[in-house]
């Protein structure tokens, strides 16, 4: 069974918000349009300060805590709008077929199809952290996180179980030589 699925995409909150908080926390960096917190009503720069009463101080604990669920389960997020602090529940579902592969896009910037050497890179969204590492279209990705990648499943799979633990490094090789890069 797949891991329960929120719909965002979480990003670490700055010193500045923790120093002045005293908290961690989870800043939603986007939301799935149609995704079980889109429809409870989270939105872009709220801060996701717990899960069912369990503290988040980081995307990877949020990712963490949120694994312990699954599809079906309803989870009570306590989230930080502005200055207001209020509890929205948000019923989790499977994460879509292809959502692996989008998030690759989204965060990394990494558009990655199938191609007989295993999974290249078809596009490399501009000002991503795969364009500021000089990532091309053409390039093999090879290794994710340490993990090999075979073939576009693989690298999908593995994007998947590692969101919220950014940064990934990654091997890519081009011209048959390999170079890592850690992104975002």
């Amino acid at each position: 069974m797949r891991k329960a699925y929120i719909g965002i995409v979480p990003l670490a909150v700055g010193k500045k918000f923790s120093e002045s908080h005293g908290e961690g926390g989870v800043l939603v960096k986007e939301v799935d349009p149609g995704s079980p917190a889109a429809r409870a009503g989270i939105r872009f720069g709220d801060v996701i300060l717990a899960l069912d009463e369990v503290p988040v101080a980081s995307p990877a604990e949020f990712v963490s805590i949120l694994e312990t669920y699954t599809q079906g389960d309803k989870a009570r997020l306590q989230v930080l709008r502005g200055m207001d602090t209020r509890e929205m529940t948000v019923k989790l579902h499977e994460p879509p077929k292809d959502y692996g592969l989008r998030y690759g896009a989204r965060v990394f910037g990494l558009v990655v199809k199938e191609s007989r050497q295993g999974a290249m890179v078809g596009k490399v969204i501009p000002g991503s952290g795969a364009a500021q590492a000089g990532i091309r279209a053409g390039d093999l990705v090879v290794e994710v996180a340490g993990e090999r990648i075979k073939e576009i499943a693989d690298f999908a799979r593995i994007i998947e179980a590692r969101m919220g633990q950014e940064p990934l490094r990654f091997l890519i090789v081009r011209d048959k030589r390999g170079y890592y890069v850690n992104l975002p």
